[in-house]
């Protein structure tokens, strides 16, 4: 079971990883997908926009109506939060991962954790493929950052209160 866990936790570390990239390129084209998140009328306004000032190089307030410019403002505010939220939970599970310290619910934990993790590498790669609108990454955000990230802060809070440690033992020299 102990070499099940360290592959498992070996594939939780690549899957994250690969997470963290996706959802860092995602950060770089954010303007498209809120973009596809405005209202029917609002997007003709945007679209007509140069796309340098989609992408937020220039005021957007002479392009827009008062009421696209807080939906395109609104909507930009929370993809960005949710987005750096996502690539500190990201590296904050990564540089977890680096210390090896697991507990005894640590198999389950990560399986679990890198199967979301994979299918949010390649949920945002749809997303980024495709040009979604941005409300479609909070499901994404809730299901493969959020959750294993819960479940590796409840290891960190089994250990603080007492639990026992485990580390790994050395890889096997041939």
């Amino acid at each position: 079971m102990e070499r099940l866990n360290q592959e498992y936790l070996s594939g939780r570390f690549v899957l994250t990883a690969l997470h963290l990239a996706v959802t860092a390129t995602v950060l770089r084209g954010r303007s498209d997908h809120v973009l596809f998140a405005l209202s029917p009328g609002c997007l003709q306004q945007a679209l007509r926009m140069p796309k340098a000032c989609r992408q937020g190089t220039c005021a957007i307030a002479d392009e827009l109506s008062a009421s696209c410019r807080q939906s395109w403002q609104a909507n930009e505010a929370i993809f960005q939060g949710e987005l750096t939220a996502a690539l500190a939970f990201l590296s904050l599970e990564l540089l977890s991962m680096l210390t090896a310290v697991h507990t005894f619910q640590a198999e389950d934990v990560n399986f679990i954790s890198a199967v979301l993790h994979g299918g949010g590498a390649a949920a945002l790669v749809l997303f980024i493929v495709m040009q979604t609108s941005c409300a479609y990454f909070h499901v994404v955000f809730a299901l493969t950052n959020v959750l294993p990230f819960l479940c590796d802060l409840n290891i960190w809070w089994a250990v603080l209160r007492g639990a026992r440690l485990k580390r790994f033992p050395p890889p096997e020299t041939e």
